[in-house]
């Protein structure tokens, strides 16, 4: 197996088993933390009293005979055929109802009454929890109850003439935990104008999440193999019109060129311009996944137009939403720092027109290529002294199908200092190895760069 392939597959392996064993972040609460559940209960009031969402004594009253699975033959406790609203509210409510009524109540029957009226029993202890208010209602108006040993597990129910109601309230977000960010709905905020970029893979990516975008970058190179110093500037810059398919769906067409010039003194070895369209669209499963897809035709050459290259890219992206228990696509807390996994599945297609001179691309002809970039960033986490400081670890790999080319792996580590109150720029010392995608030279370098993103 070759060394460069070995390497990738060892760096994979030790990102998904750092994905795996960490702890997932603290966010917003959810469902599992409330007494009931805010999705099915909560609806708009429709009395004098109240405003908002509130949970009716009907809606309870359904969602516990359900959850609870109550049988319908044990509700009728005067045995007139007839099962009244209040028969329901006192097998619910009343201790040791079965031995009460006539009705042929198991001891399983019993067990799962007794645990509907312990919950509304500890619902009103906490005085609704996280999540709902219980408050007083009539007379003037509403107040929110303080003492609530007043209140009966049945005066929740009653739906004729109520004095109780239960008020949903918006779920808190850990804010200390989150920082100056949220997690997941950071990088998902509806963002066009102008792009600057290290890649073209990153024209699309959410600026609601820049510190994730790779920077176009100015940098002073130490070049291993030459051994000798460079001076490089890499940049793909664009403008993002984006056009609003609803709340789940939104599309971008970014126009862009791009640009990378390498020289040693009065020698330039590397001389690429570029330009195309990229074609994107994200997509959200709302609670689950965030998927950015992305289609790019490109045309490469030189200043000289010695070489010329025309490419078509594919780029699937995904980022799961915390409560999936998949850490991908979003910041980590984990103590003083916080983590980020990505990862993106890439294709090119393309053809080489010209081949031009100071490359391996073997001739012109057809290449397709298959891979992904694995990815990891570690940051300083919010309001503290490591914030500006982050280490950027990216490995891409791409397999060339059917062809003589070599395949292409490169490798990036960099330690950053982000510009405090800007996610625009950065300081970093970067090292890279691997082989040129437009030329399939190998290359090793040391970089002090400065990068810019927008």
């Amino acid at each position: 197996m070759p060394v460069l392939l070995r390497r990738y597959l060892a760096f994979v392996a030790w990102t998904l088993s750092l994905t795996l064993a960490l702890p997932l972040p603290p966010s917003r609460a959810d469902e599992a933390s409330l007494f009931f559940p805010q999705a099915e209960l909560c609806q708009n009031a429709d009395h004098e009293f109240s405003d908002g969402m509130i949970v009716s004594p009907q809606s309870l009253l359904a969602w516990l005979l359900n959850h609870y699975e109550v049988r319908d033959s044990i509700l009728d406790a005067d045995g007139d055929g007839n099962t009244l609203v209040e028969e329901k509210v006192r097998a619910l409510t009343e201790e040791k109802y079965c031995s009460s009524t006539a009705k042929a109540c198991t001891d399983d029957d019993q067990a799962m009454l007794d645990s509907a009226r312990q919950q509304l029993q500890a619902f009103i202890a906490a005085k609704g929890g996280i999540g709902y208010d219980i408050e007083r209602i009539g007379g003037t108006g509403r107040t929110t109850l303080q003492n609530t040993d007043v209140i009966k597990p049945r005066d929740l129910l009653i739906q004729h003439n109520p004095t109780v109601q239960i008020r949903c309230t918006p779920l808190p977000v850990e804010e200390e935990a989150l920082g100056d960010e949220t997690y997941w709905h950071e990088a998902r905020e509806r963002d066009g104008g102008f792009r600057l970029a290290g890649d073209v893979d990153n024209l699309n990516k959410s600026r609601g999440a820049l510190g994730a975008v790779k920077a176009a970058q100015l940098s002073i190179t130490g070049d291993l193999i030459e051994d000798e110093t460079a001076y490089r500037i890499n940049a793909v810059a664009g403008y993002a019109f984006q056009v609003d398919g609803g709340d789940d769906i939104v599309t971008t067409f970014i126009p862009f060129i791009e640009g990378e010039r390498v020289t040693s003194g009065s020698t330039t070895q590397i001389d690429t311009l570029g330009a195309g369209f990229q074609q994107a669209a994200t997509i959200n499963w709302p609670g689950q996944l965030i998927s950015e897809f992305a289609v790019t035709p490109l045309y490469r050459t030189d200043s000289n137009f010695d070489s010329q290259t025309g490419t078509m890219k594919f780029r699937w992206t995904p980022s799961f939403s915390p409560v999936t228990g998949i850490p991908l696509g979003f910041a980590h807390p984990f103590g003083p720092v916080e983590l980020r996994f990505g990862l993106d599945f890439l294709a090119d297609a393309g053809r080489v027109f010209v081949e031009g001179d100071g490359n391996n691309l073997d001739g012109e002809g057809t290449f397709f290529r298959l891979g992904n970039q694995a990815s990891m960033q570690i940051r300083g986490a919010p309001k503290t002294l490591f914030r500006p400081f982050e280490l950027q670890i990216a490995n891409r790999y791409l397999h060339n199908v059917d062809t003589n080319l070599n395949d292409i792996n490169q490798f990036d580590a960099a330690i950053a200092y982000i510009f405090p109150g800007s996610e625009n720029y950065q300081l970093s010392f970067a090292y890279s190895n691997g082989r040129d995608e437009n030329s399939l030279e190998l290359y090793e370098f040391w970089q002090t760069q400065f990068g810019i993103r927008f």
